[in-house]
């Protein structure tokens, strides 16, 4: 065998070990493909999240139901009106609150023990309808013994380390004569105090140290009245009010100790802030919950959504995540510490992943499961590729890992393209490493305001550290060729007046004599000018006459009282040029709306054109149709032409300011918004002083009787709007009748 034969038997060699190799790692990519690709069933639930508009925004399912746990499967029977379920290191813990006892589960599960009592002070105390289970550090088991009124401390092996008791009333008053204490649900904290919940108490969270002393109060959660409830009290009668309810605040739900100590706590509606349905309580009991999202994490919000969320349990994750359980909707909702929502799950109904009647919900790990009081069973759901990829970036960035952070969350990008969270952990990425203008680009697409801001802020500073000496020199450099170009042609423009007036003769003179139509060549040629001429004088007339009634209107602005004068008595002013001054005003507010910076417009996208136009063409018609016809009938003296031309010119102020003010806004931080906004005022309050100036000058009108006729004018406005939206709605109403009657003789025939 020759070399080339070897050299030929190798190659096959080598091809065929790569193809083997090939169809191994393609094997192998295969098997690791995640849930999310392939799943053992169908999920009976979508999952979403808000974008900035309050619109939701489908999503890659986040979690699948992995195992249901029930009374059966465990081997102690059915659940019955299970109340409590806690998840910790050393296992499950499930208050089975109908058959009065505790379960105790390892962590793959498995029933370890089974506890309906204990014994203290030589005697056997079982529990009577408990509702509340937890664990410390140490190990030790607290059940809120709801219908004993009271709370039992067991250690690992179940005995009895404590009993906690209703509290005594005292003379301070915190605690009044007849308090009944029905603990619900608890929580145990670092230091050993324990966190009680209790039924039909409306002063916060009872807090009792770790010898079991009762120490006060925590985190009442404010009422949010009712303004036409609370004046109804203020002006009932005493028989009235007592029937009346009171106004109290709503009870806690839920509570438990996250991983820094502090208390997460939920509120279930009633009269409550909205935001507030969710808490994070510190030792003071001041809530600390960070709610920089696109809204706060009060479950499902915006158009379509009837019935708030209402949160029955929470439950605390790592790095500050937290999940809640929505009973309204049988829905988990997961937000980070700064309260932008990740993902949501579940769902109310019969099938594997939705529930009946969540009750609670707890965590271990990547794991969630709830538990559902009506069907006696626990679901445990495990995460997707997508939600391991969410909790990873939020993990690496938390840990200081930002490059690799801003990878997972490109990772998260290829699965949810939608995902505006990704696109500003990306940006906060590019923060981090001082790459401002990257950072603005992926906060504008995730719609991260603060964001957005805090970039341009370096971002223009650094432009400014960068290119000041440049800029200066430009500016100096045009402001020089500019005063150059303006001497120059000053005297361009004499030289060619002296030349033009010592110039002799006729410029036509020199061309051949021929007829044309009986005169000579230069007798037409001389006609054919002249006549150039005077269209052009015209044409140079009437843009000169625009052009001084357009810029009289800055006149108008600064001396309204002799400028509406001027435009009614002696004509400085004319249709036209309120026409164009109307379009102009209407150009710059489409401008201003499509235009203006970011961070002041982050709705640009949602904008109609021919709306925005309408809304400013359709109310000036109206006003001034209206108020030619109210001042028709008070004796004023403008006319309708009138009317147009001062409104027209009043419009002024709206040019003048917006314009300059929408290229300013590109430049500006949020913090820095308030000049814009503040500019605006300024625009609108001008622009409605003139207006009210040049309806009493061209009506000859004292102050009085303009402003009842300006308020009548709105008035009426009003009432034409309301009539033409009953014609509109008549109309639609009678055409859908004629359509109907038309098809139904149609298919009868």
């Amino acid at each position: 065998m020759g070399p080339s034969d070897k050299l030929h038997s190798f190659t096959k060699f080598i091809s065929l070990f790569g193809l083997i190799a090939f169809i191994f790692l393609s094997a192998a990519v295969l098997i690791s493909v995640d849930a999310t690709a392939v799943e053992p069933y169908p999920v009976p639930y979508q999952s979403y999240t808000y974008d900035y508009w309050g619109r939701p925004v489908l999503s890659p399912i986040a979690y699948l139901p992995a195992r249901i746990i029930s009374g059966q499967t465990l081997g102690v029977g059915p659940l019955r009106d299970p109340s409590d379920l806690y998840i910790d290191d050393s296992g499950v813990y499930i208050a089975d609150t109908g058959n009065n006892r505790v379960l105790c589960l390892d962590s793959e599960w498995n029933l370890r023990q089974m506890i309906s009592g204990y014994v203290a002070e030589g005697e056997l105390r079982t529990f009577k309808t408990p509702r509340g289970v937890c664990v410390d550090r140490d190990g030790n088991l607290y059940v809120a013994d709801t219908g004993n009124a009271r709370i039992v401390v067991l250690d690992a092996g179940g005995h009895c380390v404590r009993e906690i008791r209703s509290p005594e009333p005292g003379p301070n008053g915190v605690i009044p004569e007849g308090f009944r204490f029905r603990p619900l649900r608890l929580g145990v904290d670092f230091a050993g105090r324990i966190y009680v919940i209790c039924d039909e108490v409306y002063d916060g969270i009872l807090e009792f140290g770790s010898d079991g002393v009762f120490r006060g109060f925590i985190g009442a959660p404010r009422v949010a009245l009712n303004p036409l409830d609370y004046l109804w009290s203020r002006i009932a009668t005493r028989a009235q009010r007592d029937r009346m309810s009171l106004f109290l605040p709503t009870e806690y739900s839920s509570i438990e100790v996250d991983d820094r100590g502090l208390l997460l706590a939920t509120v279930s509606g009633g009269a409550i802030r909205a935001e507030e349905a969710v808490r994070r309580l510190n030792t003071a009991g001041q809530d600390v919950l960070r709610r920089n999202g696109f809204e706060s994490p009060i479950g499902d919000y915006g158009i379509g959504v009837e019935e708030p969320s209402s949160f029955v349990d929470v439950t605390a994750r790592e790095g500050g995540i937290y999940s809640v359980l929505d009973r309204q909707r049988g829905r988990v909702f997961t937000y980070d510490g700064d309260g932008n929502l990740l993902y949501v799950f579940g769902g109310l109904g019969y099938q594997e992943g939705t529930f009946i009647e969540p009750v609670a919900i707890a965590s271990t790990g990547m794991e969630i499961a709830v538990l559902d009081r009506r069907e006696g069973k626990v679901t445990v759901f495990e995460p997707t590729q997508y939600a391991m990829l969410i909790h990873q970036a939020l993990r690496l960035y938390s840990a200081g890992e930002y490059e690799l952070s801003a990878q997972a969350w490109r990772m998260v990008l290829a699965l949810n393209a939608n995902c505006d969270l990704a696109y500003n952990g990306i940006a906060r990425a590019f923060m981090r490493e001082h790459n401002y203008r990257e950072a603005m680009r992926y906060f504008r697409l995730g719609t991260g305001l603060a964001g957005y801001s805090e970039a341009l802020g370096y971002y223009r500073r650094e432009l400014v550290e960068k290119h000041f000496s440049k800029f200066m020199a430009t500016v100096l450099l045009a402001v020089v060729s500019f005063l150059l170009v303006r001497r120059g042609s000053r005297s361009l423009i004499a030289s060619l007046r002296r030349s033009t007036l010592t110039a002799g003769g006729n410029v036509y003179s020199s061309l051949p004599g021929m007829s044309c139509q009986g005169q000579e060549v230069s007798d037409c040629s001389r006609s054919t000018h002249e006549a150039g001429m005077l269209r052009a004088s015209r044409i140079r007339y009437w843009l000169g006459r625009i052009s001084r009634e357009l810029s009289y209107a800055l006149h108008v602005a600064f001396h309204p009282f002799d400028g509406f004068w001027c435009l009614k008595y002696e004509g400085t002013g004319s249709i036209l040029s309120a026409l164009i001054l109307l379009l102009l005003v209407a150009f710059t507010y489409v401008l201003r709306e499509q235009y203006t910076g970011f961070l002041l417009n982050p709705k640009v996208s949602q904008r109609n054109i021919v709306i925005e136009l309408a809304s400013i063409l359709v109310p000036f018609l109206l006003w001034c149709i209206v108020n030619w016809s109210l001042t028709t009938l008070v004796e004023g003296k403008g006319r309708f032409r009138d009317i147009v031309v001062a409104t027209a010119y009043a419009l002024t102020p709206l040019i003048i300011v917006t314009l300059p003010n929408t290229f300013i806004s590109n430049f500006i931080t949020i913090e820095e918004g308030t000049f814009y906004y503040l500019f605006l005022a300024v625009a609108v309050l001008w622009t409605g002083v003139l207006i009210f100036i040049g309806t009493m000058v061209t009506h000859e009108f004292s102050f009085a009787k303009t402003a009842l006729t300006s308020v009548l004018t709105v008035a009426g406005i009003c009432v034409v709007v309301f009539i033409g939206l009953v014609l509109v709605a008549v109309t639609e109403q009678v055409t859908a009748f004629v359509v109907n009657v038309f098809m139904e003789v149609t298919l009868r025939s």
